[in-house]
């Protein structure tokens, strides 16, 4: 009789390894799904910060006439709107008073890090 209590329980403890294994190959799986949508975060953030850096590099070309609405038609409404923002932005600075000398120096660090 010992023998048959034997089997009995290393048919459960069998029974209990094989669904560990399972529970194992389930959160393997999602840990690799889960590692590919923080990759796939992580490259559309990059890219998403690219595009900015090439959006303000277009804009200071622009500033500086290096590219115009004429020969680019596609950057018109864009620059346009860029300009229209500036304006808006000069005006809040103004209203602000003292925090327009702080951006300014902001933004003439970020300019410079265009111009490497």
């Amino acid at each position: 009789m010992p023998k048959r209590g034997g089997d009995f329980l290393g048919t459960i403890l069998r029974a209990g390894m094989r669904g560990l294994d399972n529970v194992r190959e389930v959160v393997v799986e999602t840990g690799k799904q889960g590692k590919i949508q923080l990759d796939l975060t992580l490259l559309r953030r990059r890219r998403r910060d690219i595009l900015a850096d090439l959006g303000a590099a277009t804009a200071k070309l622009a500033e500086a006439g290096r590219i115009d609405e004429h020969s680019f038609p596609e950057l018109g409404g864009l620059l346009s709107r860029l300009e229209v923002v500036d304006q808006e932005i000069a005006g809040a600075q103004e209203k602000a008073g003292g925090q327009r000398a702080a951006d300014a120096d902001a933004d003439a660090d970020a300019d410079e890090e265009y111009d490497r």
